[in-house]
């Protein structure tokens, strides 16, 4: 889905879900709640809007998505080494 976030025509892209999910729904339910949860914006409304359109239910992979989106950062972007540590 990241990789065609930006499309205007997202019915390759949510072929290419159902074919990737198979059968499992509780899969395709999970990754595309939790993509819509944290990438949904104005830019990849389009996608988004045909994705929330599917026959799931989605509510708690968006719920999930938001949360990490909103999670904030790891990493060690604020770590200072202590005085003469290299």
């Amino acid at each position: 889905m990241s990789r065609n976030r930006y499309t205007q025509d997202p019915a390759a892209v949510i072929a290419e879900l159902y074919a990737v999910a198979g059968g499992r729904v509780d899969v395709l339910c999970r990754e595309v709640g939790s993509w819509i949860g944290f990438y949904e914006d104005a830019h990849t409304r389009a996608l988004a809007t045909a994705l929330r359109s599917l026959p799931l239910d989605l509510t708690e992979a968006i719920a999930a998505g938001r949360a990490r989106r909103f999670s904030g950062t790891h990493g060690t972007h604020g770590y200072a080494r202590p005085p003469g540590v290299r």
